[in-house]
């Protein structure tokens, strides 16, 4: 028996193709709400967060430039959020040796120990969210949202052009 209840969508639909997109960015504001609630008690955001975790679980170093690739931001935006997160003591930028203009991004120490504190919270929240949702539905679920992204994805890069 579900534990949650039922949060309709804001409107109603003709359209079922359309009902289940709005469904799925519906559900993507809700999270962000969740997300940002959770984060603020950290003095954090969701933007620090994806960082923070981009950096930590990447397989090579990364400079601003690939963050700025792999997190959708611009470059402009990264560089003052790199700053805030440096001021906090969570971040450090460190030289590249073979590119003198750009800069690896780093955790500290005290980056570490608050996202590792940060994520314990967050997969609890995880968890409570999904718990509805049997492990046999997970790749279905990530099939249907891979498949919405991958769309968007390339509507937005023919939408740039």
């Amino acid at each position: 028996m579900a534990k949650h209840k039922k949060s309709p969508l804001p409107m109603v639909f003709e359209n079922r193709r359309n009902e289940a997109l709005v469904s799925f960015w519906w559900t993507g504001v809700m999270l962000g709400k969740c997300a940002d609630k959770l984060f603020g008690q950290f003095d954090m955001s969701v933007a620090k967060f994806n960082l923070m975790m981009a950096v930590k679980f990447a397989e090579r170093p990364l400079t601003q430039k690939d963050l700025s690739e792999r997190l959708f931001v611009d470059k402009s935006g990264l560089t003052g959020m790199i700053d805030r997160l440096g001021k906090q003591g969570w971040i450090e930028r460190k030289s590249v040796p073979e590119d003198r203009r750009s800069y690896h991004i780093a955790l500290t120490d005290a980056g570490e120990d608050m996202l590792e504190s940060v994520i314990e919270v967050y997969d609890r929240l995880i968890d409570d969210i999904t718990e509805d949702i049997s492990d046999r539905q997970l790749p279905q679920v990530m099939k249907f949202s891979e498949r919405i992204r991958a769309a968007t994805f390339e509507k937005i890069a023919e939408l740039s052009r």
